[in-house]
């Protein structure tokens, strides 16, 4: 009986070490945001919109592995590239350097 107890007791204190590992991931230094389908809009796809209400262009969404059903939550780290333009012409166009979905 004191085995089975312990059994219990050892399961339940893994499941609790487990479900505390699954914290948000987010980039370090970064801010967060909403990627928004803007392909309705003439010459736009993909838009980061951050909390703040501003709108990214980011050049750079492609080498990043991102499910982009349901408009995901995400985090990241991005600097202007001010020598380009894009036609969708709704926000700065940036070069991302971090990105994490954090739902």
């Amino acid at each position: 009986m004191k085995d089975i107890k312990r059994y219990i007791i050892s399961a339940v204190f893994g499941l609790f070490l487990i479900a505390s590992c699954t914290e948000k991931q987010t980039c370090s230094k970064g801010v967060n945001g909403t990627l928004v389908n803007m392909l309705g809009l003439d010459g736009c796809s993909w838009v980061i919109q951050l909390d703040t209400g501003e709108k990214l262009q980011p050049v750079n969404l492609i080498n990043f592995e991102v499910k982009k059903k349901n408009e995901p939550r995400i985090s990241i780290v991005y600097k202007e590239v001010e020598a380009m333009a894009g036609i969708c012409m709704v926000g700065k166009m940036v070069e991302i350097s971090c990105l994490k979905v954090i739902h």
